[in-house]
């Protein structure tokens, strides 16, 4: 019976990946490898808002996920850079998790995107 949960509902060595990260954990989400693929991008190719001084990636990348909520934190936290704080001033969070500066959709691209890796554009991958 544990054997079969684990099947239905999840790896755990995603989850485990999850926790090491600090991403959620994806409980519940059965067979892996059969989640879609996003594609994220700066929206219009536009890069030049402050915010964008919060991420390592500045271009387009696929990643597999359950959901372009999931697809979307997943960018942000394993691209997230630390800025130095500037009194008086708002803080800068990433782009990635907001529509107004980046754009996800599903996408089917000619390659394989490896669970828990997102593939650049340029063809890098971060894991």
């Amino acid at each position: 019976m544990l054997a079969a949960n684990r099947v239905l509902y999840g790896s755990s060595e995603i989850n485990r990946l999850a926790r090491k990260r600090k991403l959620p954990e994806l409980v519940g989400i059965a067979h892996i490898s059969n989640m879609p693929v996003f594609y994220l991008e700066p929206r219009d190719g536009d890069i030049s808002h402050e915010r964008w001084a919060a991420t390592t990636l500045k271009e387009g990348c696929w990643i597999r996920a359950p959901s372009e909520e999931y697809a979307r934190r997943w960018v942000q936290q394993a691209t997230i850079k630390l800025i130095e704080f500037q009194p008086d001033t708002p803080l800068v969070y990433s782009p990635w998790l907001d529509s107004q500066f980046t754009e996800c959709r599903f996408d089917t691209p000619d390659f394989d995107v490896p669970d828990g890796v997102i593939v650049t554009l340029s063809g890098k991958t971060i894991s």
